[in-house]
C-alpha cells in the first residue's frame, strides 16, 4: 500500500510539473494501456445489485510491475538493470436507471518512466523515458433481463470507446520490419464498438455470494468507421464471497486475446487470475484491493504480450 501511494504521487508530481519538463515527457499515442487487459476489454463490476436514481463514481489505482514479455515463441524476462514505474488511473462514473439498466463512462489514463527499456515491449533501450498519456473516452449500457432460474440472471452490455486525435503512426510498417514489436500494434487512437453477455449467479455460498460469468467481443476500427483494423475476444469468471457484514473475498480469472488480420499478429494472455478484498464502510461507500498477474506460459497462453504484477486499489462512493 505505501508503495502504490508512493507511485501516486511521483504521477500526481509528474504531472503537475510536465510544462517545466516539456523535454523529458511525451504525449503517446500508445503505452501500456495499449497492451493490458485496461487498455483491451470493459471493466467489469464487482458492485452488488445498485438502487435506481443513484450516481456511483470509482476510482482505481493500477501499480503496473512489468516483469517480461512474451515475442514469438520464447519469454524474455525484463533487462537486467532496467528499472519500470507505471501507474494506471482508471475514473468511471455508473448511473443506475434502474437496478436493472446501467449507464457508465470513463476515462482511463497513465504515467510511466522507464529506464533501459522501452515500453511497452520492454525491449532494451540506453535512454531515459518519461510519459503521460490517456486510454481514450468510453461509454456503455448495460440491462439485467429477467431470471431465467433461480438466482441466474443474463446481462447484455454495449459499449464504445472513442480513438484519441494522435494518429497511430506508421505501426503496419514498423511491425512488418520488426515483428518483435508487435505488442505494441494497437494503439489508444482505435474507435472501439464493442458488446457483451453475461451470467450473474447469486446465493451459491451463502445468501450474499456472487458469481459472474461474462464475456466480451471488440471491434478495433483504425480509422474509425473506415476499416475493421482489430479484434478482441474475453472473458471473465468473477467470484465474491462475504467474510463478515462489511468484508468480502473477490476471486477473478479473466483473459483476452486480440487478432490483427493485415499482420496477421495474434495478441493474447489468456489466463490472469486474480485474488482481493472488498471492504463496504456503509451502503454508499466501499474499497477494494487486489493482485493479478498473468499464468506463465507460452504460445498459446500468451503470445505478443506483457507478463506483470498489478496492484489495484479502488474506491467506490455512491450518492
Amino acid at each position: 500500500m505505501r508503495r502504490l501511494l508512493a507511485i501516486l504521487l511521483s504521477t500526481l508530481s509528474a504531472t503537475s510539473t510536465a510544462a517545466a519538463a516539456h523535454g523529458d515527457t511525451s504525449y503517446e499515442p500508445c503505452l501500456l494501456l495499449c497492451a493490458l487487459p485496461s487498455g483491451r476489454t470493459g471493466p467489469r463490476s464487482s458492485e452488488a445489485e445498485p438502487e435506481a436514481g443513484t450516481v456511483t463514481a470509482r476510482l482505481e489505482l493500477v501499480s503496473v510491475e512489468p516483469q517480461g514479455h512474451y515475442e514469438r515463441d520464447q519469454y524474455v524476462p525484463l533487462a537486467r538493470g532496467a528499472e519500470v514505474t507505471a501507474v494506471l488511473l482508471l475514473p468511471s462514473l455508473t448511473y443506475a436507471v434502474t437496478p436493472d439498466w446501467l449507464m457508465s463512462g470513463g476515462w482511463p489514463w497513465e504515467y510511466n518512466q522507464s529506464t533501459g527499456v522501452t515500453l511497452p515491449t520492454l525491449h532494451e533501450d540506453d535512454g531515459d523515458h518519461r510519459a503521460v498519456a490517456g486510454g481514450g473516452v468510453w461509454i456503455a449500457t448495460s440491462h439485467r433481463f429477467d431470471q431465467v432460474a433461480a438466482g441466474t440472471s443474463p446481462w447484455a452490455g454495449v459499449g464504445y470507446r472513442f480513438g484519441g486525435p494522435q494518429g497511430r503512426g506508421d505501426v503496419e510498417g514498423e511491425i512488418e520490419a520488426n515483428p518483435d514489436a508487435a505488442i505494441r500494434a494497437l494503439g489508444v487512437d482505435a474507435d472501439d464498438l464493442y458488446g457483451s453477455l453475461a451470467l450473474e449467479l447469486t446465493g451459491i455460498s451463502g445468501d450474499h455470494s456472487r458469481l459472474w460469468i461474462g464475456g466480451e467481443f471488440r471491434l478495433h476500427m483504425l480509422p474509425r468507421w473506415r476499416r475493421l483494423f482489430a479484434t478482441t475476444s474475453s472473458y471473465d469468471l468473477l467470484f465474491t464471497q462475504p467474510m463478515t457484514e462489511a468484508l468480502a473475498a473477490s476471486f477473478r480469472l479473466s483473459g483476452f486475446q486480440t487478432y490483427i488480420p493485415s499482420l496477421r499478429v495474434l495478441q493474447s494472455s489468456l489466463g490472469i487470475p486474480a485474488v482481493g478484498v472488498i471492504y463496504a464502510l456503509s451502503p454508499s461507500r466501499s474499497f477494494d484491493l487486489s493482485t493479478s498477474t498473468q499464468l506463465h506460459g507460452k504460445r498459446p497462453m500468451n503470445q505478443n504480450s506483457l507478463r506483470t504484477i498489478d496492484l489495484r486499489f479502488g474506491t467506490n462512493i455512491s450518492f
